[in-house]
């Protein structure tokens, strides 16, 4: 396989493996809460690409917005909260997907990390905007249904 084929695989790939993670044993999520979180965080960094071209933030520091970089970490974080086994494989997919285009000169180190500091915290966003009060369960994690159960009495 060659390293562009590669490169042109990775975020698809991530894509693929976030639809099927609701499969997977042990998620915190449902079904449709994983998907609608990923979903706002890369629709995050089409907006904040977007915003990029409008005002031009990158390239006036001589820099390039990696979209490449900012869908692969939404995809990522996507799969990481979804499973704890996953986070590990996940970031070093993440890592190497990083020194991939790098290496094929899609684009700069700065660009990369650049893009990672900005994307980062918008993703965490998406992923925390749809997240329930503490102590509530998701209806599939054996709880409530994220209702509080009613106190005993103790008498």
């Amino acid at each position: 396989m060659s390293l562009p084929l590669l490169a042109d695989f990775v975020c698809p790939a991530l894509g693929l493996a976030v639809i099927l993670a609701p499969a997977l044993p042990g998620r915190p999520f449902r079904t449709g809460d994983l998907w609608a979180r990923t979903a706002a965080a890369t629709a995050g960094v089409y907006a904040l690409a977007g915003l990029d071209r409008w005002f031009s933030w990158w390239s006036s520091a001589g820099l390039d917005f990696s979209t490449h970089t900012g869908v692969a970490i939404a995809l990522a974080t996507g799969l990481a909260v979804s499973t704890r086994r996953a986070r590990v494989p996940v970031g070093a997919v993440l890592l190497g997907y990083a020194v991939l285009i790098v290496h094929l000169g899609y684009h700069s180190v700065a660009d990369t990390l650049t893009t990672a500091a900005a994307t980062a915290p918008a993703t965490l966003a998406a992923f925390s905007a749809f997240a329930r009060p503490s102590g509530q369960t998701p209806p599939d994690a054996g709880g409530t249904g994220g209702a509080k159960r009613p106190a005993r009495n103790r008498e």
